[in-house]
């Protein structure tokens, strides 16, 4: 059967069905391309929204920890006072060590007014550790703590000076 034999109605029907096969196919293409880009939209904007809150929440947590360390100051300083005046350390360690109970405190030195290390309690491992001064082995990254704090990041080493 050739093709001059086939009906005018049959021809067009074939002719259709080629061009609506391959409108359909073109438009699939199509929606699949922009449903792709959609889809990368929308995981854009949500990675963009999370890494927005997850900075709001650093923000917010690190002005609670500042808020914190300022109170734990002030409660230091209203503690050690008396026992720096009267050179009493042991009664100040003791006043003193349920402040290390609080997780995001490393160590506290007191110094005198000349500066010079006068009483400090430390985390070693577990147990609090008294001396005159920070421990060596805290106080190497004292460094480091300065330039945390500079920055504003962080200050895991509470120092009230008198």
């Amino acid at each position: 059967m050739g093709w001059k034999k086939l009906s005018i109605s049959f021809k067009t029907a074939l002719i259709n069905s080629a061009v609506v096969l391959a409108l359909l196919v073109f438009v699939a293409g199509f929606i699949i391309t922009k449903q792709g880009s959609l889809v990368e939209f929308i995981l854009t904007q949500y990675q963009g929204m999370i890494q927005q809150t997850i900075e709001n929440q650093a923000e917010r947590d690190t002005r609670s920890l500042k808020e914190r360390h300022a109170i734990n100051t002030k409660i230091c300083s209203g503690m050690s006072g008396y026992f720096v005046y009267n050179f009493d350390t042991d009664g100040l360690q003791q006043n003193l060590q349920s402040l290390l109970a609080l997780p995001d405190i490393t160590a506290i030195q007191i110094n005198d007014a000349e500066g010079k290390p006068f009483s400090a309690l430390w985390k070693n491992g577990g147990q609090i550790q008294k001396g005159n001064a920070v421990a060596e082995d805290i106080a190497k990254w004292q460094a480091v703590l300065d330039s945390m704090k500079a920055d504003g990041s962080y200050d895991a080493i509470v120092k009230k000076y008198m």
